[in-house]
Protein backbone atom coordinates (compact mmCIF):
# COMPACT_ATOMS: atom_id res chain seq x y z
CA UNK A 1 0.00 0.00 0.00
CA UNK A 2 1.04 3.84 -0.74
CA UNK A 3 3.54 2.41 -3.75
CA UNK A 4 2.74 4.26 -6.80
CA UNK A 5 2.01 2.28 -10.13
CA UNK A 6 2.28 3.36 -14.03
CA UNK A 7 0.37 2.29 -16.15
CA UNK A 8 -0.31 2.04 -19.91
CA UNK A 9 3.55 2.57 -20.39
CA UNK A 10 6.16 0.45 -22.26
CA UNK A 11 9.28 0.03 -19.67
CA UNK A 12 12.14 2.09 -20.08
CA UNK A 13 10.07 5.02 -21.37
CA UNK A 14 11.63 8.06 -20.68
CA UNK A 15 8.59 10.36 -20.48
CA UNK A 16 5.74 9.37 -18.50
CA UNK A 17 2.51 10.99 -18.04
CA UNK A 18 1.27 12.38 -14.71
CA UNK A 19 -2.19 10.91 -15.57
CA UNK A 20 -0.45 7.18 -16.05
CA UNK A 21 0.80 7.64 -12.76
CA UNK A 22 -1.10 5.84 -9.54
CA UNK A 23 -0.67 5.28 -6.16
CA UNK A 24 -2.13 2.12 -4.53
CA UNK A 25 -4.63 2.38 -1.82
CA UNK A 26 -5.60 -1.55 -1.04
CA UNK A 27 -5.26 -4.87 -2.43
CA UNK A 28 -8.22 -7.27 -2.84
CA UNK A 29 -8.45 -11.00 -2.89
CA UNK A 30 -8.39 -12.86 -6.08
CA UNK A 31 -11.74 -13.27 -8.19
CA UNK A 32 -12.76 -14.80 -11.34
CA UNK A 33 -12.87 -11.57 -13.68
CA UNK A 34 -14.84 -12.41 -16.71
CA UNK A 35 -15.40 -16.45 -15.95
CA UNK A 36 -14.66 -19.16 -14.20
CA UNK A 37 -12.18 -20.79 -16.37
CA UNK A 38 -10.13 -17.98 -15.75
CA UNK A 39 -6.63 -18.60 -14.48
CA UNK A 40 -6.42 -17.75 -10.29
CA UNK A 41 -3.23 -15.26 -10.99
CA UNK A 42 -5.02 -13.02 -13.79
CA UNK A 43 -4.55 -9.62 -12.96
CA UNK A 44 -7.09 -6.74 -12.55
CA UNK A 45 -6.80 -2.79 -11.50
CA UNK A 46 -9.47 -0.51 -10.48
CA UNK A 47 -9.57 2.90 -10.91
CA UNK A 48 -12.06 5.35 -8.70
CA UNK A 49 -15.08 6.71 -11.55
CA UNK A 50 -13.22 10.14 -10.70
CA UNK A 51 -9.90 8.71 -12.55
CA UNK A 52 -11.38 7.34 -15.25
CA UNK A 53 -15.42 7.69 -15.81
CA UNK A 54 -17.06 4.55 -17.58
CA UNK A 55 -19.82 4.94 -19.72
CA UNK A 56 -21.56 2.18 -17.91
CA UNK A 57 -21.30 0.40 -15.15
CA UNK A 58 -22.53 -2.62 -13.44
CA UNK A 59 -24.26 -2.99 -10.62
CA UNK A 60 -24.70 -5.98 -8.24
CA UNK A 61 -27.75 -6.45 -5.85
CA UNK A 62 -28.81 -9.21 -3.03
CA UNK A 63 -31.98 -9.82 -3.15
CA UNK A 64 -34.32 -12.63 -2.69
CA UNK A 65 -36.84 -11.32 -5.10
CA UNK A 66 -37.14 -13.17 -8.94
CA UNK A 67 -35.53 -11.16 -11.35
CA UNK A 68 -38.89 -10.09 -12.93
CA UNK A 69 -40.12 -8.50 -9.65
CA UNK A 70 -36.30 -7.12 -8.74
CA UNK A 71 -36.46 -4.92 -11.94
CA UNK A 72 -39.16 -2.45 -11.40
CA UNK A 73 -37.85 -1.99 -8.09
CA UNK A 74 -34.60 -0.97 -9.06
CA UNK A 75 -35.55 1.10 -11.95
CA UNK A 76 -37.50 2.68 -8.94
CA UNK A 77 -34.59 3.69 -7.14
CA UNK A 78 -32.10 4.62 -10.02
CA UNK A 79 -34.73 6.86 -10.52
CA UNK A 80 -34.31 8.25 -7.35
CA UNK A 81 -31.04 9.39 -7.63
CA UNK A 82 -31.21 9.93 -11.41
CA UNK A 83 -34.33 9.84 -13.54
CA UNK A 84 -31.98 9.89 -16.58
CA UNK A 85 -30.15 6.67 -16.06
CA UNK A 86 -30.70 3.75 -17.97
CA UNK A 87 -30.83 0.35 -16.45
CA UNK A 88 -30.54 -2.60 -18.82
CA UNK A 89 -29.30 -6.17 -18.76
CA UNK A 90 -31.00 -7.45 -15.53
CA UNK A 91 -29.85 -10.85 -14.80
CA UNK A 92 -29.75 -13.55 -11.82
CA UNK A 93 -25.77 -14.66 -11.06
CA UNK A 94 -27.01 -18.21 -11.88
CA UNK A 95 -27.94 -16.64 -15.14
CA UNK A 96 -24.32 -15.33 -15.98
CA UNK A 97 -22.69 -18.05 -14.49
CA UNK A 98 -24.51 -20.82 -16.31
CA UNK A 99 -24.01 -18.20 -19.84
CA UNK A 100 -20.10 -18.21 -19.02
CA UNK A 101 -20.04 -22.05 -18.88
CA UNK A 102 -22.28 -22.30 -21.50
CA UNK A 103 -19.36 -23.38 -24.38
CA UNK A 104 -17.94 -25.93 -21.81
CA UNK A 105 -21.37 -27.65 -20.67
CA UNK A 106 -21.85 -28.49 -24.62
CA UNK A 107 -18.11 -30.02 -24.98
CA UNK A 108 -18.45 -32.00 -21.42
CA UNK A 109 -21.95 -33.80 -23.19
CA UNK A 110 -19.90 -33.84 -26.37
CA UNK A 111 -17.11 -35.71 -24.17
CA UNK A 112 -19.97 -37.61 -22.17
CA UNK A 113 -21.86 -39.25 -24.63
CA UNK A 114 -18.74 -40.47 -26.69
CA UNK A 115 -17.62 -41.78 -22.43
CA UNK A 116 -20.92 -43.68 -22.34
CA UNK A 117 -20.87 -45.15 -26.21
CA UNK A 118 -16.87 -46.47 -25.04
CA UNK A 119 -18.36 -47.83 -21.71
CA UNK A 120 -21.57 -49.73 -23.68
CA UNK A 121 -18.69 -51.06 -26.10
CA UNK A 122 -16.53 -52.23 -23.07
CA UNK A 123 -19.62 -53.74 -21.54
CA UNK A 124 -20.44 -55.75 -24.97
CA UNK A 125 -16.68 -56.74 -25.50
CA UNK A 126 -16.31 -58.34 -21.64
CA UNK A 127 -19.96 -60.00 -21.58
CA UNK A 128 -19.19 -61.28 -25.40
CA UNK A 129 -15.93 -62.59 -24.23
CA UNK A 130 -16.56 -64.35 -21.54
CA UNK A 131 -19.83 -65.76 -23.12
CA UNK A 132 -17.76 -67.37 -25.67
CA UNK A 133 -15.38 -68.34 -23.22
CA UNK A 134 -17.78 -70.22 -21.33
CA UNK A 135 -19.24 -71.91 -24.55
CA UNK A 136 -16.02 -73.01 -25.67
CA UNK A 137 -15.35 -74.54 -21.69
CA UNK A 138 -18.30 -76.55 -21.74
CA UNK A 139 -16.55 -79.81 -21.55
CA UNK A 140 -14.07 -78.41 -19.00
CA UNK A 141 -16.92 -76.76 -16.95
CA UNK A 142 -18.41 -80.40 -17.28
CA UNK A 143 -15.78 -81.94 -16.19
CA UNK A 144 -15.23 -79.68 -12.71
CA UNK A 145 -18.58 -80.21 -11.87
CA UNK A 146 -18.51 -84.28 -12.59
CA UNK A 147 -15.28 -84.03 -10.58
CA UNK A 148 -17.19 -82.64 -7.36
CA UNK A 149 -16.95 -78.36 -8.22
CA UNK A 150 -20.01 -77.22 -7.29
CA UNK A 151 -21.92 -74.33 -8.71
CA UNK A 152 -20.35 -71.45 -6.46
CA UNK A 153 -17.11 -72.21 -7.69
CA UNK A 154 -18.12 -72.51 -11.35
CA UNK A 155 -19.35 -69.29 -10.72
CA UNK A 156 -15.79 -67.55 -9.03
CA UNK A 157 -13.87 -69.07 -11.64
CA UNK A 158 -15.83 -67.53 -14.54
CA UNK A 159 -16.31 -64.53 -12.51
CA UNK A 160 -12.51 -64.20 -11.97
CA UNK A 161 -11.67 -64.58 -15.12
CA UNK A 162 -13.72 -61.31 -15.82
CA UNK A 163 -11.97 -59.71 -13.09
CA UNK A 164 -8.39 -60.20 -14.12
CA UNK A 165 -9.68 -58.22 -17.85
CA UNK A 166 -10.98 -55.84 -15.80
CA UNK A 167 -8.14 -55.47 -13.94
CA UNK A 168 -5.74 -55.16 -16.88
CA UNK A 169 -8.54 -52.56 -18.29
CA UNK A 170 -8.30 -50.22 -15.42
CA UNK A 171 -4.72 -50.54 -15.21
CA UNK A 172 -4.03 -49.39 -18.77
CA UNK A 173 -6.69 -47.17 -19.03
CA UNK A 174 -5.79 -45.37 -15.79
CA UNK A 175 -2.67 -44.78 -17.26
CA UNK A 176 -3.90 -43.50 -20.80
CA UNK A 177 -5.78 -41.04 -18.70
CA UNK A 178 -3.61 -39.58 -16.47
CA UNK A 179 -1.54 -38.97 -19.46
CA UNK A 180 -4.57 -37.61 -21.59
CA UNK A 181 -6.81 -35.91 -18.88
CA UNK A 182 -4.56 -32.32 -19.39
CA UNK A 183 -6.12 -31.91 -22.72
CA UNK A 184 -9.49 -31.38 -20.73
CA UNK A 185 -7.96 -28.89 -17.57
CA UNK A 186 -9.67 -26.05 -19.72
CA UNK A 187 -13.00 -27.89 -19.39
CA UNK A 188 -12.82 -28.41 -15.86
CA UNK A 189 -13.73 -26.03 -12.66
CA UNK A 190 -13.55 -26.75 -8.80
CA UNK A 191 -11.55 -30.00 -9.51
CA UNK A 192 -8.21 -30.76 -10.66
CA UNK A 193 -7.58 -33.07 -12.92
CA UNK A 194 -6.11 -35.70 -11.34
CA UNK A 195 -8.61 -35.22 -8.47
CA UNK A 196 -8.31 -39.08 -6.29
CA UNK A 197 -11.96 -39.08 -5.27
CA UNK A 198 -13.29 -38.42 -9.38
CA UNK A 199 -10.43 -41.43 -10.35
CA UNK A 200 -11.25 -43.39 -7.63
CA UNK A 201 -14.98 -43.07 -8.42
CA UNK A 202 -15.16 -43.67 -12.23
CA UNK A 203 -12.98 -46.49 -11.16
CA UNK A 204 -14.93 -47.75 -8.85
CA UNK A 205 -18.27 -47.34 -11.84
CA UNK A 206 -16.16 -48.94 -14.51
CA UNK A 207 -15.43 -52.14 -11.81
CA UNK A 208 -19.62 -52.26 -10.97
CA UNK A 209 -20.31 -52.38 -14.54
CA UNK A 210 -17.83 -54.73 -15.53
CA UNK A 211 -18.93 -57.08 -12.59
CA UNK A 212 -22.57 -56.89 -14.49
CA UNK A 213 -21.26 -57.86 -17.26
CA UNK A 214 -19.06 -60.81 -15.89
CA UNK A 215 -22.23 -61.99 -13.48
CA UNK A 216 -24.39 -62.64 -16.70
CA UNK A 217 -21.87 -65.68 -18.33
CA UNK A 218 -21.28 -66.96 -15.18
CA UNK A 219 -24.62 -67.54 -14.00
CA UNK A 220 -25.03 -69.39 -17.02
CA UNK A 221 -21.52 -71.36 -16.41
CA UNK A 222 -22.92 -72.62 -12.91
CA UNK A 223 -26.44 -74.08 -14.55
CA UNK A 224 -24.36 -76.06 -16.56
CA UNK A 225 -25.42 -79.54 -16.43
CA UNK A 226 -22.17 -81.90 -16.67
CA UNK A 227 -23.94 -84.73 -18.19
CA UNK A 228 -25.20 -82.89 -21.07
CA UNK A 229 -21.86 -80.59 -21.40
CA UNK A 230 -19.86 -84.38 -21.34
CA UNK A 231 -22.65 -85.66 -23.90
CA UNK A 232 -22.29 -82.64 -26.04
CA UNK A 233 -18.25 -82.59 -25.98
Amino acid sequence: LGHRMIANTSPGAEEVDEDDVHTIVGVVETIKQNELTTSEHSGAYYFSARQRPFRGLDLVVRSGAETPALTPLLRDALGRIDPELPLYGVRTMESRVSESLSSERSAMVLLLVFAGVALLLAVVGIYGMLAYSVAQRRRELGIRMAMGSGPDGIFRLVVLEGARLTGAGLVLGGGAALLLVRSIRSLLYGVAPTDPAVLAGVALLLAAVAAVACAVPAYRAMRTDPVTALTEA
